[in-house]
């Protein structure tokens, strides 16, 4: 992409769903809206691979409302190298084919998400695809304020054993049950 490109990109006017970068103020944290984000992916490069599918999950004032939760299959029917990643996330070709178009997951993950903080495990991994994506998008990156889950539960439970590093191994620990999942998880 060539300078004026890049120009022309930074001075397009931002879509009507565009959100206002995340609110952080002297409210106490357990009181706001924060989401929870996962992506699925066709491997670990967000340059050469591509989002497959997306989920979120809001959590407003400590609790899980069954309404705060947002999904979507990509499509990518049309896109090589998705490979065997299809496998390890249970995504089938009729999934992929049927989903939502790059630019409508981004825009209403977007507005789901809102200026509430988001929450993700391995979030670079997450923040990058998305970055790379709305790239491809005709986008800038969303002002979203990410923050690490693993380190928000640290500073929740700081006597918490040292092992735990996925979201997995946090549930085991609370006794969680997971009784089904999205496909991003």
């Amino acid at each position: 992409m060539s300078p004026a490109d890049w120009w022309r990109r930074l001075r397009k006017p931002l879509p009507d769903w565009w959100p206002q970068a995340a609110r952080l103020d002297g409210r106490a944290l357990a009181g706001d809206r924060w989401v929870v984000l996962d992506t699925e992916t066709s491997g670990l490069s967000p340059w050469r691979d591509r989002l497959l599918s997306l989920a979120a999950v809001s959590i407003e004032a400590g609790s899980l409302p069954v309404a705060g939760q947002w999904y979507a299959t990509l499509d990518n029917a049309g896109a090589g190298g998705v490979g065997d990643s299809v496998l390890i996330h249970r995504l089938t070709p009729g999934l992929l084919a049927g989903g939502m178009s790059l630019a409508e997951g981004v825009e209403t993950l977007a507005r789901f998400v809102g200026d509430a903080p988001v929450l993700a495990f391995h979030h670079g991994h997450d923040r990058d695809f998305l970055r790379t994506a709305l790239n491809r998008a005709g986008h800038p990156m969303l002002p979203w304020r990410w923050w690490e889950a693993a380190d928000v539960l640290r500073l929740a439970w700081p006597d918490a054993p040292a092992e735990l590093a996925t979201l997995d191994d946090w549930l085991c620990w609370q006794r969680v049950p997971v009784d089904e999942r999205h496909h991003a998880r």
